[in-house]
């Protein structure tokens, strides 16, 4: 267990699993993040940096720390609100939207990075609390993936050319 945000941290882990599993990185799933629904004009910097913090640093730390692997991929897994946004997860959004930018960045520097924009894992994770929200998502054309339909999409992202990809929208909707 690491602050996914402290280079120090995460070096520590990795060498303590490489120890004990006799084995090198092969690659970085990035899927740490803190959600809360706030309007912008609320946030504190307090609130900020809950958001902020494992989608950033985070980030920052993990490709840091592959720099010491050069053969590795990174896996950053985002949010469809980085696409889309919303009224109420600007902050969310902004913070996803990083992820996107740097793993788009690490890809056009040669690196193997996939940025996976996931619409809802449903009933897992940060979905869990999505309740009515859920439905509204839906009619918007956000597919609330069932674990075993989202794990297949997983499966098949990483069998295409690493890149951007967004997981979960529904093809019969027109997104605004």
């Amino acid at each position: 267990q690491a602050d996914v945000g402290a280079l120090e941290d995460l070096k520590a882990a990795v060498t303590m699993a490489t120890s004990r599993f006799k084995k090198k990185i092969d690659g970085i799933f990035h899927l740490a993040g803190t959600f809360h629904e706030c309007p912008a004009v609320e946030e504190t910097k307090e609130s900020l940096d809950e958001i902020f913090h494992p989608k950033v640093a985070g980030t920052i730390a993990l490709s840091r720390l592959l720099m010491d692997y050069p053969e590795a991929f990174m896996v950053g897994f985002s949010s469809i609100s980085s696409v889309f946004g919303g009224s109420m997860v600007g902050a969310y959004a902004s913070a996803n939207q990083f992820l996107d930018s740097y793993l788009e960045q690490g890809l056009s520097g040669g690196a193997r990075c996939y940025g996976l924009n996931w619409s809802n894992w449903r009933d897992t994770g940060m979905s869990l609390g999505l309740g009515a929200a859920r439905e509204y998502l839906g009619e918007m054309g956000v597919r609330d993936l069932p674990v075993e339909q989202a794990l297949h999409c997983l499966q098949v992202a990483l069998n295409q050319p690493p890149g951007r990809m967004i997981i979960g929208l529904d093809a019969e909707k027109n997104y605004v």
